[in-house]
């Protein structure tokens, strides 16, 4: 009987990237930035981080700390202004749990990438408020059960990845009876047996 190894694949970029795939739910091209909010992009570049809409002719905006020069405090405060941003890159980042203050001010923001950043349990009660948010990607850092559990009100989350984190069987058991709508993520390798229907190896040799 010939086993087959079907790996699911590592998504820890999946999150991230400036094409984004909304469907239905695409955001209309939104207002124009103000002054303030164009200065706060107009800084975080000077920076090093990417700031891009995500179409020519969009008001919204895709943005990525991955080339920031030396982040800081500072800098992710600058987030605060950015009420555009609908895709954040923040894999990597060491932030601490004050930083992600800035974050709740983010009320359009549908994609969030936190891998292998800082991110804990008690961080992610400042993502609570983000209604909006459809996509977010835990994927090794250390959040656990105890996190996902600030996730439960976030009535518009749809794919979470928690692959090499701390969660457990049951606390995603927990978030899909709280979030049915949620697809969670684990990665991993799934080893599967042949279809019912497949014959085995000595028996299409025998038919010949």
């Amino acid at each position: 009987m010939n086993k087959r190894l079907w790996i699911l694949a590592s998504v820890v970029g999946l999150f991230s990237g400036v094409s984004s795939v909304y469907g239905a739910e695409a955001p209309n091209a939104g207002t124009p930035p103000s002054a303030d909010e164009q200065k706060a992009y107009a800084e975080l570049g000077q920076r090093g981080v990417l700031v891009q809409p995500l179409a020519a002719g969009s008001n919204w905006f895709y943005v990525s700390f991955r080339g920031a020069d030396k982040p800081d405090s500072a800098l992710y405060s600058l987030l605060k202004g950015v009420p555009g941003t609908v895709e954040l890159d923040l894999s990597g980042q060491k932030l601490a749990e004050s930083d992600f203050n800035a974050l709740e001010g983010l009320k359009n923001l549908r994609k969030l990438n936190l891998s292998k950043s800082s991110v804990n349990d008690a961080a992610l009660s400042h993502l609570s408020g983000l209604s909006k948010l459809e996509s977010l990607n835990l994927f090794q850092t250390e959040v656990g059960d105890a996190g996902l559990a600030n996730l439960k009100g976030m009535a518009g989350l749809k794919r979470l990845y928690v692959y090499q984190t701390k969660v457990t069987d049951t606390g995603i058991e927990q978030v899909k009876a709280a979030m049915p709508g949620v697809k969670v993520e684990k990665g991993g390798a799934v080893l599967l047996p042949p279809k019912k229907d497949e014959p085995k190896k000595d028996d299409a040799e025998a038919k010949k």
